[in-house]
């Protein structure tokens, strides 16, 4: 196995642990959103949820599907990262 084959595949594995992590973070703000009825904590499960699944999609289904260029996937990606963070900002001034 070549060297940059071996750093490609510990980025997919690394990816793959990222987007898990954020899935227990935004879990975690469900479950706080739902036993204290707090938009604040649904803001955070979303934003959260958006800001670590949007880049892995575009990555790995979009582009590898080529339904998107890396162009297109790039400004989506600002764009997603771009919302994600304003929810969690609203979520942290409300």
């Amino acid at each position: 196995m070549s060297a940059l084959t071996t750093v490609a595949v510990w980025q997919v594995v690394l990816d793959a642990f990222l987007v898990c992590v954020g899935g227990l973070v935004s879990v975690q703000a469900y479950r706080g959103y739902r036993r204290h009825d707090s938009t604040a904590m649904l803001a955070v499960a979303v934003g959260t949820l958006v800001l670590v699944l949007t880049p892995f999609l575009l990555e790995y289904v979009f582009e590898a599907a080529t339904l998107v260029t890396p162009l297109q996937s790039a400004i989506l990606r600002q764009g997603a990262d771009s919302l994600a963070l304003l929810v969690i900002l609203y979520a942290l001034v409300r």
